[in-house]
């Protein structure tokens, strides 16, 4: 439905990290604690859809996990600094991804979670936030307020980040792609 190139997904299906149900036609994958303990699943985002393939709901299951990370499609090169993606939403993430091959990608699945970003980098890592491009009257619960906190967050310990949103609201990385 959203027109996104399989070669973005297909070695995370491959791995098993995104499932499909048919039972319940949805998408499956996994949130974890810590970066420290990816074996450690105890939540999941599980994503409904419709028979044309557009999200109808989604639930998140479990008790504890903040991010999701998306490997690289390929490596890095050897001795450059590890470059990360930080994104709200799978769909995003995923249009995103074929652009950013050797960035491993964190997944915060909501702008609430983008405080818990630091926890998962190495030191001197380079990070690309993008944010959604939220409208709501009370700027303190936009996605792009939060991604402007994390970038100040970052920076002040010391990491290479940069922020973007895309310049019209509600469009984000893949309406973006695809335009």
């Amino acid at each position: 439905h959203r027109k996104i190139l399989p070669s973005a997904y297909e070695d995370l299906i491959v791995s098993g990290f995104l499932r499909f149900n048919k039972k319940d036609n949805s998408l499956i994958y996994p949130i974890v604690q810590s970066a420290t303990k990816l074996q450690e699943v105890l939540k999941i985002q599980r994503i409904y859809l419709n028979d044309k393939g557009e999200k109808i709901e989604k639930k998140m299951l479990g008790n504890a996990g903040k991010i999701s990370i998306l490997p690289p499609i390929s490596q890095a090169l050897s001795g450059a600094v590890p470059a990360f993606l930080v994104i709200e939403g799978l769909e995003s993430a995923l249009s995103v991804r074929s652009h950013f091959e050797s960035s491993e990608i964190l997944v915060t699945n909501g702008k609430a979670n983008l405080k818990h970003v630091p926890d998962f980098l190495p030191q001197e890592a380079s990070v690309l936030i993008i944010s959604d491009h939220d409208i709501n009257e009370r700027p303190n619960q936009n996605g792009q307020t939060d991604a402007a906190h994390l970038r100040t967050v970052l920076q002040e310990k010391g990491y290479s980040v940069e922020a973007k949103m895309s310049a019209e609201p509600k469009v984000d990385a893949n309406d973006a792609i695809q335009e």
